[in-house]
């Protein structure tokens, strides 16, 4: 009998694999070699899965991204770290970051819609508001629009997953080396 963890697990792997509307609760069950009224036992629907799916991926990456807020690390240290975790997030929740980049759009209603959006929102704030210490602190240009900075930050995290490739020639700790510096020296205020 598979949990309702093994569930989402699997579920995610052929969601990103087949997309939402090819992958049926058949599927599933096949994956997980347990027969799909069994699947049942733990979920209602394909749909409740998904849900499932994208409401602990952002719960698991806000949480690390609250840490780092509240932590007392300097501005720019902070923002480092910050811009770090969303890269581990990525990587960490690939296939579930793919589902709600791509998939999202199915099957959820008004309600769900609206709480993932909310999550999503939570989670861009923290890098907002991190951004915002350090140019309150005057360690980062305020002649830049933050919104624009913390939208740019998001756009390239998210996009990692389509190209980045654990045999490929940059290490993710290389990448994410060099993004932050490029935001870090392109946000840096100069002295005079």
């Amino acid at each position: 009998m598979a949990t309702k963890d093994e569930i989402i697990a699997v579920a995610s792997k052929l969601f990103v694999e087949k997309g939402f509307e090819k992958t049926t609760m058949e599927d599933i069950g096949n994956a997980l070699g347990v027969y799909k009224g069994s699947l049942y036992h733990h979920v209602n629907s394909k749909a409740e899965i998904f849900y499932e799916i994208l409401i602990l991926s952002l719960t698991e990456s806000s949480k690390k991204f609250r840490k780092v807020y509240r932590s007392k690390m300097e501005p720019e240290d902070k923002f480092k770290k910050i811009i770090t975790v969303h890269f581990e997030n990525i990587l960490n929740f690939s296939l579930e970051y793919q589902i709600v980049l791509n998939e999202r759009r199915h099957m959820l209603d008004r309600k769900q819609e609206k709480r993932v959006r909310a999550k999503m929102k939570a989670y861009e704030n923290n890098i907002f508001e991190i951004l915002k210490e350090g140019i309150d602190a005057k360690v980062f240009r305020d002649d830049l629009n933050p919104r624009l900075i913390v939208a740019g930050i998001m756009g390239v995290g998210n996009a990692i997953y389509k190209w980045f490739s654990l045999d490929g020639p940059l290490s993710f700790s290389d990448i994410t080396r060099d993004y932050i510096e490029f935001f870090v020296e392109g946000l840096r205020r100069k002295e005079g």
